[in-house]
């Protein structure tokens, strides 16, 4: 996955990724990408592969995707762009609540 064909599927609104085009009956064009899932995590399917919906919007922003990306208010379905920050493991688990 990259930065171009991110910007290809989805606008970028405020809070998450929205689908460009229509892409089945599930993903109609101007729709929030994905679903929230029981983890409390947003998850979005593109060609047959999951991915964490502020992983895509990281890339989409910056270009490029780190290895991990943190919630700086914690709230892990909250993915304005000003909640996420590039991370690294012992950074993002300093950020938990446990």
């Amino acid at each position: 996955m990259n930065q171009e064909i991110v910007k290809a599927l989805f606008d970028y609104v405020d809070d998450g990724l929205y689908w460009k085009h229509s892409r089945g009956s599930n993903a109609k064009a101007g729709n929030r990408a994905g679903r929230l899932l029981g983890t409390g995590y947003r998850s979005v399917h593109v060609s047959g592969r999951r991915y964490q919906e502020h992983r895509l919007g990281y890339l989409w922003h910056h270009g490029f995707m780190p290895k991990q990306v943190d919630h700086i208010t914690r709230v892990k379905s909250d993915n304005r762009i000003e909640n996420l920050r590039a991370a690294d493991h012992s950074t993002n688990q300093m950020n938990t609540d446990t």
